[in-house]
């Protein structure tokens, strides 16, 4: 099965580094057997206050209602 990565990491509060949560959800994914291919890791930076056409999180449900991703 197909999966994605969706990663963030807020501007006034220290997230974990993208990378780490990445490397997490891989492992994660890995362990139940799910399908991540790079292209199918999603990112933003900083707060998302609104949600605009170039946000990593809109791109990610757009893919989801597309049938790239199933998990």
């Amino acid at each position: 099965m197909k999966a994605a990565i969706y990663a963030r990491e807020e501007k006034f509060r220290r997230v974990d580094d993208l990378d780490d949560q990445v490397q997490l959800c891989r492992e994660f994914a890995q362990a139940k057997k799910l399908i991540i291919h790079d292209d199918n890791i999603y990112e933003d930076l900083g707060i998302i206050d609104s949600l605009d056409e170039n946000s990593s999180l809109l791109r990610l449900m757009d893919a989801c209602r597309a049938g790239a991703v199933q998990a």
